[in-house]
Order: C-alpha cells, then sequence, then structure tokens
C-alpha cells in the first residue's frame, strides 16, 4: 500500500463499539424468523442470544463479523451486518452477510482474490 493510501485510510477510520456474540444455528435462526415471513438463507449467517440483549442495530449494515484465530493472532472477516427484526430483542437474531458463501461473487466485482 502506498503512502497515499495509508493516509486515505487512516484519514476515514471509524471505531465503533463491538460485542461477542455466539453464531445461532440457521434452523433456529429460520425457526424465529418464519412467522415474521422472513428468509433465511444459506449464504446467511445468524448471531445472538435467545435471551437478546446484544445485537447489531440501525446504522451498523455492512459492519464487520470477524472472529479471532487465537493460535495465529488473526482476525478474519466472516460477515457483514446485513439484517435483523426489533434489534437486541428476545428471539430476534442479528442476520449477517456470509462472506466464504459470497466468495465468488465478491472476487468477481472486486478483481481480487484474497
Amino acid at each position: 500500500m502506498d503512502n497515499i493510501q495509508t493516509e486515505c485510510l487512516e484519514a476515514h477510520t471509524v471505531v465503533g463499539e463491538n460485542i461477542e456474540i455466539p453464531v445461532v444455528d440457521h434452523r433456529i435462526c429460520q425457526e424465529a424468523y418464519t412467522p415474521l415471513k422472513r428468509k433465511v438463507t444459506r449464504d446467511m449467517i445468524c448471531a445472538g442470544e435467545k435471551e437478546g440483549g446484544k445485537d447489531a442495530c440501525a446504522g451498523d449494515s455492512g459492519g464487520p463479523m470477524a472472529t479471532l484465530d487465537t493460535e495465529r493472532g488473526q482476525w478474519y472477516l466472516v460477515g457483514t451486518v446485513s439484517w435483523g427484526v426489533d434489534c437486541g430483542k428476545k428471539d430476534r437474531y442479528g442476520v449477517y452477510s456470509y462472506i466464504f458463501h459470497n466468495k465468488d461473487w465478491i472476487q468477481r466485482v472486486t478483481g481480487m482474490r484474497n
């Protein structure tokens, strides 16, 4: 990365809040959203706690869902905040776009391979 790119990134870095929430089984998430006629597809990941409390909310869309490989000390982007209903409420999980499932599309659109 050249100096101009680095300066630009540093000038526009925004640090937000971060939370730790568990990934939720796809079936459980779909069952929670079926009564609301919302579909959770295979290219989505759900995360949150059944009792609610912590969640991505309005304004978080596009934000990262990341996991830490503790052996390597390396963070990996797993998903991006996509949608949810009733932010932080009981039985309402946050829904994230699953990066790996969408990898081919991302590479095609960006022209990047890694």
